[in-house]
Order: C-alpha cells, then sequence, then structure tokens
C-alpha cells in the first residue's frame, strides 16, 4: 500500500514538473520581438523598391508597406522574398462626418479592399491615415469585402497619444487578432528621434514601420543604426545613445518680437500724445467721466482709437496662433488646410493662423463700429464711436503677455484655455459696453436703439456659434486637427 502510495506521490510530482515547464515554454513564446519594417512612398519607383529589398531583407526587416496605387508586377516580384506586405490607402483626414457618408465605403474603400485582398502575400490593408476612427459598423461593412478565408488585418495610421512617440498604427481588426502596439516613424528624420527610436525599442512593439527616407537618413546619421535593428530580435540590449536632445515643440521668435513691438508702441502712443495716458486709467476708473469726455466731444481725436484697433489686430492674430501652436500639431496643421486649402494664404504654416485672425479681427470691428455708428443719432462724429469701442482692448497686453509665457514654459492649457476665451470674449463686451455707452445720451428711441445694436448681434454671434457646433464637418475637421 505504501509502494501504492509513493508511486503515486512520484507521479503527482512529475505531472507538476512537465505542466510548470510547458508554462514556462508557453510563457516564453508569449515574448514578442520587434518587426521591423520599412514604409515606401509613391515618390519611388518599382525598379527602385525592388533594387534595395533584398539588402532590407539581410539586415531584418521583415515587412514592406507600400502606398495605393501599386503595379501587380511590384506586388508578385515582392513574393519572392521572405516578407510581409502592408498596404495603405491614399485616403487622409477623413472627418467623422465624412465617414459617415456611405459614398466614402462604395465610392473608395470598398474597391481598394477588393483590389489588394485577393493578393497572397498582403497581411494589412491600410484604409485611411490621420482621420477620425472608424466605427465598429463601418467595419464590419469593410471587413465584409475580404474572402472568408483571409487573414488580412485592417489598420489606420494616426498620431500617437504620447507626444514623445512618433505615429501609432491602429488595428482595425474587428477580432481581437492581429496589429497590435505598431509604430511608424515619419520623414523628415531629425536627431532627436533617435532618443524616441530607443524609448518604442523599449516598449517591445510588435511593429516598427519607418519610412524610407528617414530609414536612409537615419543609417548615414548613425554608424550603429543598422546593428542595433540587427541585433534587436537576438538580445535586449539597445545600442543606441542617450546623447540626443529630446523633441520640445517650440514656436518661432516672431512672436515674441510682435509682442515686444506691440508694448513699445505703446510708450510711442504715451510720448507722442500727452491726454493717451490719463484716459486709460480714467477708462478702467471713472468710466463715466470717460464717456462723458467722448460724448460731448472734448476728446476728439481718433487716432488713439484707430491705434488701439489695429493692436488688437493683431493681438487677435497671436491669441489664435498661441492656440494653434499649443493645441494643433503639425499633422493637425495639414489637416486644417487639406479641408480648407483658402486658409493658407500665405502658405500651409502656422503663419497663415495668425494673418487669417488678424484680417477676421480687421472686419469684424469694422462692421461692428460701422453698426454702432449708423443706427445712432448721440454720436456726431466717426471718431466718438472708434473710442468707446476700442479701450477696452488695452486688456490684451496683460492676456497675450501671459498666453506668451504659457506657451514658452509649456504651462496649464486650462489657464492659455481661459485666457484665449477672454480675448474673444472682449469683442463682444466692447461691441455692447460701446453701444450701451452711447445709448444713455439719446434723447428717444434708446430702447429701439439697444435692440438693433445689442439685441440683433448678441442673436447672430450666438447663432454662428451654435452653428459652428452642430455644422457636423467644419467642426468635424476642427476637432480632427485639435486631435492629431
Amino acid at each position: 500500500m505504501n509502494q501504492i502510495n509513493t508511486y503515486s506521490l512520484s507521479c503527482f510530482f512529475l505531472f507538476v514538473l512537465i505542466n510548470v515547464s510547458d508554462s514556462s515554454t508557453l510563457i516564453a513564446q508569449d515574448v514578442q520581438k520587434t518587426n521591423f519594417g520599412v514604409s515606401f512612398s509613391n515618390e519611388l519607383t518599382a525598379n527602385e523598391i525592388l533594387n534595395v529589398i533584398p539588402d532590407l531583407v539581410e539586415l531584418g526587416i521583415q515587412t514592406v508597406e507600400l502606398n495605393h496605387p501599386i503595379s501587380n508586377d511590384l506586388i508578385d516580384n515582392l513574393s519572392a522574398y521572405p516578407i510581409q506586405i502592408l498596404v495603405r490607402s491614399n485616403i487622409s483626414y477623413i472627418t467623422r462626418f465624412e465617414i459617415s457618408e456611405s459614398d466614402v465605403i462604395r465610392s473608395q474603400l470598398s474597391p481598394f479592399i477588393l483590389e489588394y485582398s485577393v493578393k497572397q502575400n498582403i497581411v494589412g490593408i491600410g484604409i485611411a491615415s490621420y482621420s477620425d476612427s472608424f466605427n465598429e459598423k463601418i467595419l464590419v461593412t469593410l471587413r465584409n469585402q475580404l474572402p472568408d478565408s483571409s487573414q488580412i488585418r485592417l489598420y489606420q495610421v494616426n498620431t500617437s497619444l504620447d507626444t514623445q512617440l512618433p505615429t501609432v498604427i491602429n488595428s482595425k481588426s474587428i477580432d481581437l487578432n492581429g496589429f497590435v502596439n505598431q509604430i511608424l516613424f515619419e520623414a523628415p528624420f531629425n536627431d532627436h528621434d533617435i532618443s524616441i527610436f530607443k524609448k518604442t525599442l523599449s516598449l517591445n512593439p510588435s511593429l516598427v514601420l519607418m519610412d524610407w527616407y528617414w530609414f536612409s537618413d537615419a543609417t548615414k546619421s548613425i554608424p550603429y543604426f543598422t546593428d542595433t535593428i540587427l541585433t534587436a530580435n537576438q538580445s535586449t540590449d539597445i545600442l543606441l545613445s542617450d546623447n540626443f536632445a529630446a523633441s520640445n515643440k517650440s514656436m518661432v521668435d516672431w512672436p515674441i518680437i510682435i509682442l515686444v513691438l506691440l508694448w513699445f508702441s505703446v510708450g510711442i502712443h504715451i510720448i507722442s500724445n500727452p491726454t493717451y495716458r490719463p484716459l486709460i486709467f480714467r477708462y478702467f476708473t471713472f468710466h463715466r467721466f470717460f464717456v462723458d469726455d467722448i460724448m460731448r466731444y472734448r476728446e476728439r481725436s481718433a487716432a488713439s482709437g484707430i491705434t488701439i484697433f489695429v493692436q488688437h489686430a493683431f493681438f487677435s492674430g497671436l491669441v489664435l496662433y498661441i492656440l494653434s501652436v499649443f493645441f494643433i500639431s503639425n499633422k493637425g496643421l495639414d489637416a486644417l488646410f487639406f479641408h480648407f486649402p483658402l486658409m493658407a494664404i500665405i502658405g500651409q504654416n502656422y503663419a497663415s493662423i495668425f494673418m487669417l485672425s488678424f484680417l477676421i479681427s480687421v472686419i469684424f470691428s469694422l462692421f461692428s463700429v460701422i453698426w454702432l455708428y449708423l443706427p445712432s443719432n448721440s454720436m456726431k462724429h466717426f471718431s466718438q464711436i472708434v473710442n468707446l469701442y476700442s479701450w477696452v482692448f488695452h486688456l490684451d497686453f496683460i492676456i497675450v503677455s501671459v498666453m506668451i509665457i504659457i506657451l514658452i514654459t509649456q504651462g496649464s492649457k486650462a489657464v492659455l484655455l481661459l485666457m484665449g476665451g477672454v480675448h474673444f470674449l472682449l469683442w463682444i463686451i466692447a461691441y455692447v459696453v460701446a453701444a450701451y455707452d452711447s445709448s444713455k445720451y439719446l434723447m428717444k428711441g434708446k430702447v429701439k436703439y439697444l435692440l438693433n445694436t445689442i439685441g440683433i448681434f448678441l442673436i447672430l454671434v450666438s447663432t454662428l456659434i451654435v452653428t459652428f457646433i452642430l455644422s457636423g464637418y467644419p467642426f468635424d475637421v476642427l476637432r480632427l486637427a485639435v486631435r492629431l
């Protein structure tokens, strides 16, 4: 009996040992090695791509991404090499509003998927780049375009939520298999990309895809870059050095120069106009006396009002520029100009945002003062309404100075948004205060004047804001630009 128990106990321990060993093996097999790939744009010909493929395979590159349209000969020739092929569509910057339109699926994505899903060596199809996410219903529709036995996974290229990482390739399979934890490095190559590359490898991604031009520049700039790729699948050691500057989003110097010049213009204004400085103090402390001086035409010059008017337009440009630089990435800017190319009045850059806001501010302010002046019987000179309307914009000097400091120091987003909101709220406050001040000097028709000015103005502004938010396409473009 004891012999039987001893035998049974031995078998039990042997069984446990075998299972523990098998579990260890499974765990070891689950450790995923990073797959390296190269993404080729349509700027390269098929022959140029095929000429570099042997060297890439020897280096350990296992994946190649091609961009639509692609010749059948190129795909067939690539099948001779031990590489996987990804094919990405040329659809970019699609908004949620456009995705919901069936025409995008019917006329663009469905033919694209059907064309490449029959190829044997294609393992992934990129449905869109830098766009809003496709919902599950549309993904099911797209997935149904693939053959039943197909192992092809759908993916989407987007920016990373981690600002210290590059572009991310998101799996769009309706099942839970396929591509996960994938990174794409896009051209141009910068020295600080190496520190990002090192951080990326430490996260053990399933795929690191590199734009061909980025990869070429990296191999030229870093002698041991290719050694890192060669050893990445055999060792956890990363050969790359940390001696590279971190990537920081910075602004150019010209907005600071404009701010300094605007402050300098205040000094010139004070020196050239002796009555200007006392009137600033009077407007914000003894406002009733300031209005009385203007309406009784004791302060006749429109020079101060026009100067502040112009300063405000520059401040408006700076505010929208600062908000854009802080909240909209370069990819987001590309999306914005892709949908609204007329906004790029001086090129597809942040300076166009500045100029556009400057022009809008000038037009809005001119429209406001004309609207305030024409219905009023209490004002005989246009300089009166210009002065009543513009002086509140002195607050711009404080608001924009704080915003510039927040941008330089990468400070609080909430404070930056608050200050930007206050600046644009001044547009409304200036109109309302000027209309109210003017109405107090009307002998009759005061209520009618207020309804024709403040009443209609607030209704119009509210309607424009609500219409934009509910507009669908325009609002989604802005939301996409901020998200990217």
